[in-house]
């Protein structure tokens, strides 16, 4: 007999959580995106607060909104679209950062 297969947030993920490359620095950590930036979802194994799914690895969204000290992302996901609450650890600018006078006094 087989034993029974776990159901863990890290299920099926040795290759896509492996410790590639440095760990985030504290840039990474504090990063400031400002709403509409578009982004993209960019699992950090190291940092275990806050992980998405691991169906959302790769992902681009857009900002929508801050919540805490974690950032909402809108991500379409086939023909739905979801929001996740993600902190700035897990992701990445896609492109040149929009920064605001008060999007910086926000965060």
């Amino acid at each position: 007999m087989s034993s029974k297969a776990s159901k863990g947030k890290r299920k099926k993920s040795r290759d896509l959580m492996k410790r590639r490359g440095p760990k985030p620095s504290v840039n990474d950590l504090m990063a400031v995106f400002s709403v509409g930036t578009r982004v993209h979802i960019k699992l950090s194994p190291s940092i275990h607060s806050g992980l998405p799914s691991l169906r959302f690895q790769g992902k681009t969204g857009e900002v929508i909104g801050k919540r805490g000290r974690s950032y909402v992302v809108a991500v379409r996901l086939g023909n739905q679209a979801r929001q996740l609450i993600i902190p700035a650890a897990h992701l990445q600018a896609a492109g040149p950062v929009k920064t605001t006078p008060a999007s910086m006094a926000a965060a």
